[in-house]
């Protein structure tokens, strides 16, 4: 399955249409199993769903951030800049170029 392999490659280039898809699917597979929970009207036992997008967060903060590796690729910037982005107020500043 190439599609699964490139998603959990961070070497190589990364379209900007892939990474805003890894965020919305991330988006729907974070809060899709919450809003079944809610909209089945389950109880506090009955509830999955939190679980389930917790397992599904941690999933989610993997491809996303190999995809935000491969678009500072494109950049001409080394993954490792991703770690700039910890220091607030700047990092993200001079991540997007600002």
């Amino acid at each position: 399955m190439p599609v699964v392999k490139e998603v959990f490659d961070p070497g190589g280039r990364g379209l900007r249409r892939e990474y805003w898809l890894v965020g919305l699917v991330g988006w729907v597979v974070l809060f899709a199993p919450v809003l079944a929970d809610w909209a089945f009207e389950l109880s506090e036992e009955q509830r999955v769903g939190w679980a389930i997008g917790g397992f599904g967060l941690l999933a989610y903060q993997i491809v996303a951030v190999l995809a935000a590796i491969r678009r500072l690729h494109d950049t001409d910037h080394s993954g490792w800049w991703l770690l700039i982005a910890l220091v607030p107020v700047v990092g993200s500043a001079v991540l997007s170029g600002g």
